[in-house]
């Protein structure tokens, strides 16, 4: 059936298997996967279609500001780290009153902004290569301000993707490194824990192995 739509439709999107064509799936590599993954399946990619009865200009204005805004969230993946108890600083910053938006980084993983009460909040991820971050979606997020109008301002973030590609990464072993690194030492110490017992087992199997090959050798 794959082969019949790719005949069928070779220059567009039903020519495509969606799933991917599961001789090749087992070629694909963690990484390819997930790098395919965080270019495609985006908002960023996505078409937008307006139909019926409306005022269209109202419709582009709410898209324009409120999901077209580049930077509102490019991507969260994992929980950004909150105090166990509320310190108020939140509201200290929104009685100064002079405060319109407060960012944080870097996140290493995170690059997100949003709106609370009047206040714009965002996060950063990692810019560097000699931490933990998000592949290639490393970068630094840009804030314009107009020193005319200072209540408002326009964000956005500039990825080492945007820029350049995998290949002009010079040192390629620490990148993966720090790509694929457990963030915290409360993940880690699980990590390396299961990882020991695997290899205590995996010895253990070896050597028993050994042992019941000489007993057979002695046998014969």
């Amino acid at each position: 059936e794959g082969k019949a739509m790719e005949k069928l439709f070779p220059d567009t999107t039903y020519g495509v298997e969606s799933g991917g064509d599961p001789e090749l799936i087992p070629t694909l590599s963690f990484r390819e996967f997930t790098e395919f993954h965080r270019r495609f399946y985006h908002p960023s990619n996505s078409y937008i279609y307006l139909y019926g009865d409306m005022d269209v200009e109202e419709r582009l204005t709410f898209l324009d500001e409120n999901y077209l805004k580049n930077g509102n969230c490019d991507f969260l993946l994992e929980t950004p780290g909150t105090p166990d108890e509320n310190s108020g600083e939140f509201d200290v910053l929104r009685e100064k009153g002079d405060v319109i938006g407060v960012f944080f980084g870097h996140d290493h993983n995170n690059s997100f902004v949003g709106e609370f009460m009047g206040l714009t909040m965002g996060y950063a991820q990692g810019v560097g290569f000699n931490v933990y971050g998000p592949y290639m979606d490393r970068g630094v997020r840009i804030i314009d301000l107009d020193k005319n109008n200072l209540n408002e301002f326009s964000t956005y973030t500039l990825m080492y993707k945007d820029l350049f590609e995998y290949k002009d990464i010079h040192q390629k072993a620490r990148y993966l490194f720090y790509s694929w690194s457990p963030p915290s030492p409360q993940i880690a110490v699980p990590i390396l824990k299961k990882t020991a017992k695997a290899l205590a087992v995996a010895g253990a199997a070896a050597a028993t192995g050994l042992l019941i090959k000489k007993a057979i050798k002695k046998l014969h």
